[in-house]
C-alpha cells in the first residue's frame, strides 16, 4: 500500500490540482496533477492489466523541454520492483508492465 500511495504523493504536494489526463487505452489508467505555479507536473498510470503497456507521453507544450529530464519512478506490484527511479523517458515512451503504476515527474528547476 506504501508504494501505491507513493506514486501519488511523493511528487506532490497540498494544493496542487488535478489536470487533465487522457490515455486511448482503456487498460491504461491516467491522472495529472499540476503544481499551483504551473512550474511542475506529476503524471501517475497505472496498469491494473496482466500485459505490458508501451505507452508515448503527450504534455503540453509549455512541459515538451522538462519531459526530456522528467524522473520516472515505476513499481510492480506482482514483482519485486518498489519505488525503481528509471531516470528520463526515451523518445518520449513509457513500459507500464502488468499491475504495475508509473510516476513521469516533470519540473521547469
Amino acid at each position: 500500500a506504501f508504494h501505491a500511495l507513493r506514486h501519488f504523493a511523493s511528487c506532490t504536494d497540498p494544493g496542487w490540482l488535478r489536470f487533465d489526463a487522457r490515455t486511448d487505452l482503456d487498460s491504461l489508467l491516467s491522472s495529472a496533477w499540476i503544481s499551483p505555479d504551473e512550474w511542475s507536473l506529476t503524471l501517475v498510470l497505472v496498469n491494473p492489466g496482466s500485459l505490458p503497456i508501451d505507452t508515448r507521453i503527450t504534455v503540453p507544450a509549455a512541459f515538451d523541454e522538462p519531459l526530456g529530464r522528467a524522473r520516472i519512478t515505476r513499481t510492480v506490484f506482482d514483482g519485486v520492483e518498489r519505488s525503481v527511479d528509471l531516470g528520463a523517458p526515451s523518445e518520449r515512451l513509457v513500459r507500464v508492465p502488468g499491475h504495475s503504476a508509473v510516476t513521469v515527474a516533470l519540473s521547469h528547476d
